[in-house]
């Protein structure tokens, strides 16, 4: 006999096979003992998670002249033996794919009113019924509601949405979950047993029902997979990995440590080694994001086998650098090499606290000249040879050491001939206005990643002082819960409020913080969300700069075309 693969080998023959949907076969296995089965189910769900499956038990059930007390079936009448022969004549499996006309609909319509050959019902199972044309849809609507005694219609599909809502109201629907990954993984250690499959360790078959991604198809096949690429059923670190072609998870572990260490010339050689090793670009990423995953939720209590030390790491850092990787992900893959941009991408994550830093020093500092009281400075003027004393600081630009005509009576513009003495003045809290604008600003200056993390959030309005206490009110969208839940803990409300204080010159304990999640419905945005549009607007108005160009107008004449779209980068380029 030939091979049989292990998810058509290892199918769920009862319901007590099927995994992860007891929601759904304690329903069905109910209806069958109180004699309460329906004329249509809709069965619904992601791939590889038991709806054919179930479909066919239930149907085998439906169809049992002996029905067991569990609600499975007998497997010893003659309906279920042809059954499991596959020779039944009323149990009518239909690909919805290829047979979606009306034609064929017209066919099954015209076939419904010939009673079964054993047994009370006749079954017809519609897989991919979403495939169905409006038409034939259409054609199935009277015969679904009201079909024969006799008759009783399944269908499955992925995609319920694409389904017309007077079929959905016709149909009983049940909604399949994806089993989570302990019980995949005790079905996987289940077949092994019996198939004589040996794991180096746990964490193998943790892997496994990881990429099968809650499919219970997915899973086996990537077992089935690991197998033929393994010597003697036994699968190790090395045949999952080279199998599947994915990085070892102690080369992602240790490309995470050069990251967060800012061990750059390290990084890059893993990185460019395990591209060596034919690992694709996206896969690689694709593992550190669930590494940098695996450790945030290590510092939220969660466990993880990451070798090296974490100390002096919190979980902001770690999650700004999880919210980067995600959303530089699309950019790059859309870019002209994608390994190159990934590895541009690691570049920056790990000299992160350098940009950081000096990205909050990136307002101009402007530069003063001081007036000394004793010795006046001295500034000739084109049209009047008398010296002009400086009563006020004059802003000096950098391009040119040039006072405006306003600074001197409405003369000519001046020019400053004494060399002058300047110095750089940081404004003190005392003489500045106290706004939410200059107070991201300040905590830029001392934790830029706690300032990236203040605007996921922004103020329902400008923090103010109430009967001695200073009331800050600060909103986040719901796609900022994590940052919302991170900066509401204790530790770090009391590192907020010490901040708050020194700004704005009150006692800690006179800090009141407020936070508060919004919803949908509320017309939010966040600081970052407001700094993206701005952004946008800057890019979207180059573009339209670039389109009105004069030489690229010069260019359409000359080549006789014309230029529809000009795209412009993130760095606005």
């Amino acid at each position: 006999m030939s091979y049989q693969v292990l998810s058509r080998k290892w199918r769920p023959k009862t319901f007590e096979d099927v995994i992860g949907q007891e929601h759904i076969t304690t329903s069905l296995v109910n209806s069958l003992k109180r004699n309460r089965t329906g004329h249509a189910y809709l069965f619904t769900g992601t791939r590889g998670v038991g709806k054919t499956s179930v479909a066919r038990i239930f149907s085998k059930a439906i169809r049992c002249e002996s029905l067991l007390e569990t609600g499975n079936p007998c497997e010893v009448c003659e309906s279920c033996k042809s059954f499991g022969d596959n020779q039944t004549l009323d149990v009518i499996e239909i690909d919805g794919a290829s047979n979606n006309s009306v034609d064929n609909i017209r066919e099954l319509i015209s076939n419904v009113q010939f009673l079964p050959t054993s047994g009370k019902y006749r079954v017809y199972i519609i897989d991919e019924v979403h495939m169905l044309s409006t038409s034939a849809f259409n054609a199935l609507l009277k015969t679904l509601e009201e079909p024969p005694e006799h008759v009783i219609f399944i269908f499955a599909t992925t995609e319920p949405e694409k389904i017309l809502d007077t079929v959905l109201s016709r149909c009983q629907r049940f909604d399949f979950r994806s089993p989570n990954k302990e019980k995949l993984s005790n079905l996987i250690n289940k077949i092994a047993e019996k198939e004589d499959i040996k794991f180096e360790n746990n964490n193998i078959v943790d892997k496994i029902s990881f990429f099968g991604n809650g499919s219970v198809r997915d899973s086996l096949s990537i077992l089935d997979q690991l197998l033929t690429f393994s010597e003697n059923n036994y699968i190790d670190e090395n045949t999952l990995f080279l199998g599947l072609g994915l990085a070892k998870q102690s080369s992602l572990y240790d490309l995470v440590n050069f990251i967060l260490r800012n061990e750059h010339q390290e990084m890059v050689n893993l990185y460019r080694n395990l591209q060596l090793e034919n690992i694709s670009s996206e896969k690689i990423y694709h593992g550190l994001i669930d590494t940098f995953y695996e450790l945030i939720n290590s510092l939220m209590g969660g466990d993880t086998n990451y070798p090296h030390s974490i100390e002096g790491y919190g979980p902001q850092e770690l999650m700004w650098i999880y919210e980067t990787l995600s959303r530089d992900l699309d950019w790059a893959l859309k870019s002209y090499d994608v390994g190159k941009s990934l590895e541009i991408i690691l570049q920056k994550i790990s000299l992160r606290r350098e940009s950081l830093s000096s990205n909050s020093d990136l307002q101009v500092k402007k530069k003063t000249v001081t007036e000394k009281k004793e010795t006046p400075v001295k500034i000739m003027v084109e049209k009047s040879p008398e010296p002009a004393i400086v009563k006020e600081p004059v802003v000096i630009e950098p391009e040119a050491l040039v006072v405006e005509e306003s600074n001197v009576n409405e003369q000519e513009p001046v020019i400053v001939e004494e060399e002058l003495v300047v110095e750089e003045k940081k404004v003190s809290n005392e003489n500045s206005e106290k706004t939410w604008k200059g107070f991201l600003a300040h905590v830029h200056e001392i934790s830029p990643v706690t300032g990236h993390n203040l605007e996921q959030g922004n103020i329902n309005s400008e923090p103010k002082i109430i009967s001695g206490n200073l009331i800050v009110e600060i909103g986040f969208p719901k796609s900022a819960k994590v940052f919302f839940e991170y900066l509401s803990q204790l530790e770090i409300q009391k590192k907020l409020s010490k901040e708050f204080s020194e700004y704005y010159l009150v006692e800690v304990d006179k800090v009141v913080l407020n936070f508060d999640l919004k919803g949908q419905e509320d017309s939010f945005r966040s600081v970052a969300n407001i700094k993206d549009e701005e952004h946008e607007e800057k890019i979207k108005k180059k573009e339209e700069n670039l389109l009105n160009n004069p030489n690229l107008r010069m260019a359409e004449t000359l080549f006789n075309t014309k230029v529809d779209k000009v795209v412009v980068n993130k760095q606005g380029k």
